[in-house]
């Protein structure tokens, strides 16, 4: 089967920047889907970082968990979960206290764990497809 024809023959959910990916990964199948597998991996462990620094109220350690966790959504091609850790991130600066993130910090998390949700049923789909195509 020719490159192309493997790139034509998988469609990613509407979520994923399927350009992005590709100029990333080309139409290397075997590597995408062993991305996706790394970002799942880390991805819970990072959620978790999230989550304890929001519920201990430490807006630093927050920040720091969501400048970590932006960079796994690049490497899947989620680039509007990766902009929404971006602008997060922005709010957490010195001044403001974690009390007035709450409506943002919900916003955040909701879309990280669709977009947790969305990489793992992506994985599977991968996961499928290159057995398939073995």
């Amino acid at each position: 089967m020719s490159q192309n024809s493997t790139h034509n023959s998988f469609i990613f959910n509407q979520k994923f920047d399927t350009n992005f990916i590709f100029s990333l990964y080309e139409d290397d199948f075997s590597y995408i889907e062993e991305i996706f597998g790394i970002t799942l991996g880390q991805l819970l462990p990072d959620l978790e970082q999230v989550r304890t620094a929001h519920e201990s109220g430490d807006r630093e350690n927050l920040r720091k968990a969501v400048h970590k966790i932006k960079p796994s959504f690049g490497f899947v091609g989620l680039l509007s979960s990766q902009e929404a850790c971006k602008n997060f991130e922005g709010l957490c600066n010195p001044d403001t206290p974690i009390e007035t993130l709450e409506t943002d910090y919900k916003q955040l998390w909701t879309i990280l764990l669709d977009s947790r949700t969305v990489i793992t049923e992506e994985y599977q789909r991968i996961q499928e497809f290159n057995q398939r195509n073995a």
